[in-house]
């Protein structure tokens, strides 16, 4: 009996991809060292331990930057006349950013221009997809509590996956 790729694969898969070789922090490096100009980077890589699969949790806070992703949404979706699946899935960083330093809009940019460079060149050799769309998504902010400067900062990417 074959095994059939699931969303927890795709999942893993996503996973993998970011942490394979250090890869999303090869990538991050790369896009700081474009951007920057002085010797000190902008960009923290993100911890080994950072990764967040689907349940938002206090400890995403404790850990600036982050990564939190997982699977928003499936549909049946018309593969041919195969059975095929799309999946739409969520990729961030998240930045706490107490409120020092003026360049968090910048930092959240190059975060997620580093994620969908990394997932648009390195899906399709992962797994054989149908199609993948690569979108990078609106950063958002919001604040901590309502007495407190720390602001939530969050930006990356929205990946369409179809999987026949």
């Amino acid at each position: 009996m074959s095994k059939k790729f699931d969303s927890e694969d795709l999942c893993d898969c996503i996973l993998q991809i970011m942490t394979n070789g250090d890869a999303l922090n090869n990538k991050i490096a790369a896009v700081d060292a474009e951007k920057t100009t002085v010797l000190d980077p902008v960009l923290k890589p993100i911890d080994s331990a950072a990764y967040y699969l689907q349940a938002w949790t206090n400890k995403i806070l404790n850990t600036s930057p982050s990564i939190f992703y997982g699977i928003e949404e499936v549909q049946a979706a018309d593969g041919g006349g195969a059975v095929a699946k799309t999946y739409k899935v969520f990729v961030e960083v998240v930045l706490v950013d107490s409120g020092q330093s003026n360049d968090t809009d910048r930092r959240i940019a190059r975060y997620s221009r580093a994620l969908e460079e990394l997932f648009s060149e390195n899906f399709g050799k992962a797994i054989a997809a149908s199609t993948i769309k690569v979108d990078s998504v609106r950063p958002i902010s919001f604040k901590l509590e309502l007495d407190s400067d720390d602001e939530i900062k969050v930006g990356g990417v929205s990946l369409t996956i179809t999987l026949v």
